[in-house]
């Protein structure tokens, strides 16, 4: 799904997970052909380049930067640590080559903690844990159990977070690159819950966070608080989506069964970072 870059390209990356990937985005009568049950661990063949062409990345190509070049290094499952890395580990991009590079960094759930794939494949480049693994007979079992026990805190995901921040702005920035960040569906990242987890004493590495390069959509603290306030059910943003989406027998007009933005929610979000790109004055007259 990555083009090749030609000399003086301009670029919009995408960062992050299956929801900036695309999974979910298929239209109605996609869904309607599998009687809205789509297994996204065995994601149909047939179906799986649908994927990148409705999600937010090519959307906002398409739509509102129509001289830019959509790049989805969006990974299903990934977090944010293996997110911004993914940076590095796709050579063949050549992005050396572009005049102008955007960056749009979509944080998912800041529980997430990943590492180096033993061997290094050329795809999903990075093994992820949660610290509750959905499927007690995971491959590394062990491993997902002391990361639950001996690793895991609210302290460290939030470092980690911040951590994983300031290395996408310094990517950017050496690069001379553009940076959007945004959250997918996690509200916690936000500078007031940095600043009540860490406390004061860490606000050294808290207000060297670029604040000023979050969306925020109509003040929602994530896309998909946006999309069920859309929705009209602003109260699963808490948490409950999950569950209200697993319970739909098909895509409604912004969420889907797997519980990931809709094809029109995908173009809500390309919406809201092309106004954000705007009032910032980040794209050349």
């Amino acid at each position: 799904m990555i083009p090749a870059i030609k000399p003086g390209a301009k670029l919009v990356i995408g960062l992050g997970d299956s929801f900036t990937q695309g999974v979910g985005s298929w239209p109605r009568e996609v869904w309607a052909q599998y009687n809205g049950n789509i297994d996204t661990l065995k994601i149909p063949e047939e179906i799986y380049d649908q994927m990148y062409d409705n999600a937010w990345v090519k959307q906002l190509c398409d739509n509102y930067l129509t001289d830019y070049i959509p790049i989805n290094l969006g990974c299903l499952g990934t977090g944010n640590r293996s997110a911004v890395k993914n940076l590095y580990l796709h050579p063949g991009l050549k992005l050396e080559n572009a005049s102008e590079v955007i960056v749009v960094y979509m944080l998912t759930g800041m529980e997430r903690f990943d590492f180096v794939n033993q061997t290094l494949p050329e795809h999903n480049h990075f093994y992820t844990m949660w610290p509750n693994p959905w499927d007690k007979n995971t491959t590394n079992k062990k491993l997902w159990e002391a990361y639950a026990e001996s690793i895991w805190s609210e302290i460290f995901v939030c470092a980690e977070t911040l951590l994983n921040i300031r290395e996408a702005e310094m990517i950017c920035k050496a690069n001379k690159w553009k940076l959007v960040i945004a959250s997918a569906f996690d509200i916690r990242i936000t500078k007031e819950y940095f600043i009540k987890e860490l406390g004061d004493h860490r606000m050294d590495l808290i207000n060297s966070i670029p604040w000023d390069k979050f969306i925020y959509p109509e003040n929602k603290r994530s896309f998909m608080e946006l999309l069920l306030h859309l929705e009209g059910r602003p109260e699963l943003a808490l948490g409950g989506f999950y569950d209200y989406c697993k319970n739909l027998k098909m895509p409604t007009q912004f969420v889907t069964p797997c519980a990931h933005p809709s094809q029109n929610g995908h173009n809500v979000i390309a919406k809201y970072i092309y106004k954000h790109l705007v009032s910032q004055g980040l794209l050349y007259s």
